[in-house]
């Protein structure tokens, strides 16, 4: 598409639910940096922006596997400088955070190490909807 530099992948049997009477300046005032929000800078950002409880074990496990994937990937065609042991992470919402001990309990049985789990609070919908872009790779629960 003309208006992207990214590469769109469509998906014909998705949508995204949205609520029109929830405003937001476009474009928006502040681009933000990974860095701002306690995010890795050098490795590739998978993120998911659902609440906790819609992530359930069987979905994690499959994202652990794509986080191990991608870091064995790495580490045996890695010609980097980079002193991280991960080239892969993991950013989810950190809401409810009754779910939030509950996955870190799930890191742990799949082995995903507590550097590659990046949880984020709730922010106001201006900049909530800023950081998304932050990610490289954005995954879904369904």
């Amino acid at each position: 598409h003309a208006l992207y530099t990214e590469k769109l992948l469509y998906l014909p049997h998705s949508y995204f639910v949205n609520d029109h009477r929830q405003l937001y300046p476009r474009p928006f005032v502040h681009t933000p940096k990974r860095e701002e929000h306690g995010l890795p800078v050098d490795v590739t950002l998978f993120g998911n922006f659902g609440q906790l409880y819609k992530v359930e074990p069987q979905l994690f496990a499959a994202w652990a596997r794509i986080l191990a994937r991608v870091n064995a990937s790495s580490s045996s065609s890695s010609s980097s400088s980079s002193s991280s042991n991960s080239s892969a992470a993991l950013w989810l919402l950190k809401f409810p955070k009754e779910a939030v001990k509950r996955l870190r309990q799930q890191a742990r049985k799949h082995k995903v190490p507590e550097a590659q789990l990046v949880m984020t609070p709730l922010l106001p919908i201006d900049s909530h909807l800023a950081i998304k872009a932050l990610a490289d790779v954005a995954l879904d629960t369904e």
